[in-house]
């Protein structure tokens, strides 16, 4: 479920974020996963005209940028986050011009059928189940139940994003946006089906064996195909956040 932002350079970042009152961001590699379109609704109907929406893609930034490394060394730490050399990629949340939250928006696997070998197994069998067999259509399976992950998943991220607009205390939010970071990251590396003590190697092989297995054919289904397709991007942004995290952690940064 994916929805068009406007699209934000470092160029026009400073004029994205101080454009309303409120502003959420979607920072990505690539293009494929849009906006959660159940975090677009959600928040639309709460903020209205005070909300704007952007994508970001974070493989086109230029990182020597003033205002990309006032990201990194001043907004994101200010959150209680740690430092990272690159742009974590998840949806950060602006109030007013200053960064407020930030939330990976790592899909969750605990949603998914563990019984099932395979990011591809489960995402057929499991769509299957809930509508592949009724409409006897397994292309509409995969991508009703991709759906429901990534509803799931904006529906998680508006409930933070407003409990940190209501309570409103810098030091609550900072504890808050460490604890939903943590989260995620162990929530990244279940989705990749590794641990921390995997090497780096392992990792990246994990990675590459997911893409494999949800990768596009164009002899499939248009949208079968545009399901893979955002399956991919969310197993390379978990993939990236996991990297992002390793970077701080060998370079001793705190």
């Amino acid at each position: 479920m994916t929805a068009k932002g406007k699209e934000v350079t470092a160029a026009n970042l400073a004029a994205f974020i101080t454009s309303h009152r409120l502003c959420v961001l979607n920072a990505q590699y690539g293009v494929a996963l849009g906006f959660n379109k159940s975090l677009n609704y959600q928040l639309t109907q709460k903020y209205g005209l005070l909300l704007n929406t952007g994508t970001v893609d974070l493989s086109k930034l230029d990182y020597k940028s003033p205002k990309i490394q006032e990201f990194l060394n001043v907004w994101i730490p200010n959150l209680g986050l740690p430092r990272a050399t690159t742009i974590y990629p998840g949806y950060y949340l602006f109030k007013e011009g200053t960064l407020v939250a930030y939330h990976p928006g790592t899909m969750d696997p605990s949603q998914m059928d563990s019984r099932v070998d395979g990011i591809m197994a489960i995402f057929g069998a499991v769509a299957g189940i809930l509508t592949g067999v009724l409409s006897n259509n397994a292309a509409l399976g995969f991508q009703t139940f991709f759906d429901s992950i990534t509803a799931s998943t904006g529906l998680r991220m508006f409930s933070f994003f407003k409990e940190i607009l209501e309570i409103n205390d810098n030091n609550y939010s900072k504890i808050r946006n460490l604890l939903v970071y943590e989260d995620d990251l162990s929530k990244a590396y279940k989705l990749l089906r590794v641990t921390p003590e995997n090497s780096d190697e392992e990792i990246k092989a994990a990675r590459n064996k997911l893409i494999k297995e949800v990768h596009p054919d164009k002899n499939q289904n248009e949208k079968d195909n545009e399901a893979k397709t955002k399956a991919t991007a969310q197993i390379n942004n978990a993939y990236e956040l996991i990297v992002a995290s390793r970077k701080k952690n060998n370079k001793g940064q705190p």
